[in-house]
């Protein structure tokens, strides 16, 4: 054994489809067995076993991810398989994992080959040996599938998870391998996926609860979903409205509702299966007329949220729009505090009635477009902002004309004296192009300012008007209707945020720009104001502000 080889890093890399998968020589013992055996006889050191128990058409798997990142970084030199099957089932992760470890620089070591692949040869032959596991895998998929059916034919439950309220079990406990049937899921303590079921059924026939508060119900009695952390109304519905519950199954289906798994068809038809029944087919049907009076009907206006992508809480996060409808009332919510089983912590950002919300808000922007002197003051800060390069001290169209006459007598006076001296016109034409460049310049400069000057002429003119529609404007403003005020918004750019809540009531800050010709076209425009918009409710009339309110508004 030489130091080189000694030194060398081995990773052995063993996959199983399932945990429980124990047969001789695909066991995950096994294969690590063989594997070390081999790294041994080689003389290198085994830095870490890896193991995933998932398919092998999968390229990303929790093990293989920490050993390729190993790989990466430099603490493998040599990967270690039993066979290239473990590797992978299919040819294409065969392909990206071996990519990924020549691109680390590391080998490959399968004992089914018992070699590195050094050689043109070398890698036909991996090449082979994945296409050869691609064939077996489809022909045990193609067996697999033969003998659940024949399992099904008999009666017996083929394989694959049963629907929600059934379980499997043996035949015979005494011999497990006869086969096993599905039965409803009942217990003593009634907490069985069928006692759910039947409990759910219920909840909906007798007493009348719609499928949220079924939903509340269970997950407040600690009865959970198969595959969820908790019920929702969607799951309680899609769970009662399964015909799996009167014992009609269908496996290998074809054609299901949304949502559920549909095979390709091309190992045989769809089996029809009759089970033990968890509800009769007069509690079905009950069932599904309670499902079908409390489904929604055709679709209710949309509720127009002016604050929407506009309004900001405390925590960062957006505040969007939510309605009840047992309540018929709107209001606004974090977008970090809404409900999800998947989140740990939540934020405890409160939920904002609209009406008082939208009417702070309004009451800014009114304050801020009823106000001539604010309005001319912006106007005059954005003038500034447009044309920073024109506002220098002591130049003006005027001064900058009379510059431009000096240099074209200076030009005139220069391509005489040029002349008469009978210099090349080659002289002549780079003397006349220094000056004409500048004059071409302040020629520039020039437009810019006249352009600037019309501009605060025609905004001095909209500010005036403004002026004279203040109060018209306060009119129409305290009229808009939701569609309208969330137009008003876009067009200012409004940004709020809720800085602050003090007994109940939101303080905010804001910001967002004035356009100004837009906002008086919006004033002045055709219509009656106030007009509402199909298919959203009026917003209520202008009100004082409750005892207590505060609003920190400095729209800009």
């Amino acid at each position: 054994m030489n130091s080189a080889s000694a030194r060398m890093r081995a990773a052995i890399y063993t996959r199983t489809s399932t945990l429980r998968q124990s047969e001789e020589g695909t066991s995950p013992e096994y294969q690590r067995k063989a594997c070390e055996e081999k790294a041994s006889e080689k003389g290198w050191a085994v830095a870490r076993v890896y193991h995933d128990a998932v398919s092998g058409d999968l390229f990303n798997r929790p093990e293989l991810d920490r050993l390729l990142a190993d790989c990466e970084a430099g603490l493998v030199d040599v990967v270690v398989v039993d066979h290239m099957d473990r590797l992978a089932r299919d040819l294409m992760p065969n392909v990206l994992i071996r990519n990924a470890l020549e691109a680390a620089g590391v080998k490959l070591f399968p004992l089914s080959t018992g070699k590195i692949a050094e050689t043109d040869e070398d890698e036909f032959m991996l090449d082979l040996q994945g296409s050869m596991a691609k064939l077996f895998k489809r022909q045990l998929v193609r067996k697999m599938a033969r003998g659940q059916r024949e399992r099904f034919n008999q009666g017996l439950w083929g394989g694959g998870r049963p629907p929600y309220g059934y379980r499997t079990e043996p035949v015979d406990p005494v011999h497990p391998r006869a086969g096993r049937v599905a039965v409803p899921d009942t217990r003593p303590d009634g907490s069985g996926e069928a006692d759910v079921a039947r409990l759910a059924a219920r909840l909906l026939v007798d007493d009348g609860l719609s499928t949220a508060r079924v939903a509340e119900r269970l997950n407040a009695l600690g009865f959970k979903p198969r595959l969820a952390a908790e019920w929702t109304h969607v799951r309680v519905r899609q769970t009662m409205e399964n015909e799996a519950l009167a014992g009609r199954v269908g496996w290998a289906k074809q054609k299901g509702n949304r949502g559920q798994h549909r095979t390709t068809g091309k190992y045989g038809d769809e089996i029809r299966i009759q089970l033990d029944p968890i509800v009769t087919e007069e509690q079905r049907t009950a069932v599904l007329a309670a499902l079908e009076a409390t489904r929604l009907g055709p679709r209710r206006a949309n509720k127009v949220y002016p604050l929407s992508k506009h309004l900001t809480s405390a925590c960062g996060a957006t505040y969007f729009g939510t309605w009840r409808v047992d309540r018929d009332t709107r209001s606004y919510m974090c977008t970090n505090g809404k409900k999800n089983p998947a989140k740990t912590e939540r934020c405890d950002c409160p939920r904002i009635p609209c009406d008082d919300l939208e009417w702070v808000v309004l009451q800014s922007v009114i304050e801020l477009l009823s106000d001539p002197s604010s309005l001319l003051r912006l106007s005059e800060e954005r003038l500034r902002q447009a044309a920073p390069g024109a506002a220098v001290e002591g130049v003006t169209v005027e001064s900058l004309e009379t510059e431009i006459k000096r240099r074209e007598a200076e030009l005139e006076r220069q391509v005489e004296a040029v002349l008469r001296a009978g210099v090349s016109a080659e002289t002549l034409e780079r003397v006349a192009g220094k000056i004409q460049g500048e004059i071409e310049s302040l020629r520039a400069h020039q437009a810019s300012l006249r352009r600037t000057r019309a501009e605060a002429e025609a905004e001095g003119h909209v500010v005036d008007q403004l002026a004279t529609l203040a109060e018209q404007g306060r009119r129409r403003l305290e009229n808009l209707t939701l569609e309208e005020q969330r137009d008003l918004y876009n067009l200012l750019d409004l940004r709020a945020r809720v800085v602050d809540v003090r007994d109940g009531v939101p303080v905010l800050e804001m910001r967002g720009s004035v356009p100004h010709a837009a906002v008086l076209e919006a004033l002045s425009g055709e219509g009656e104001p106030g007009r509402p918009s199909s298919g959203d409710p009026r917003p209520p009339a202008p009100r004082p502000p409750p005892a207590g309110r505060a609003a920190s508004a400095a729209p800009a």
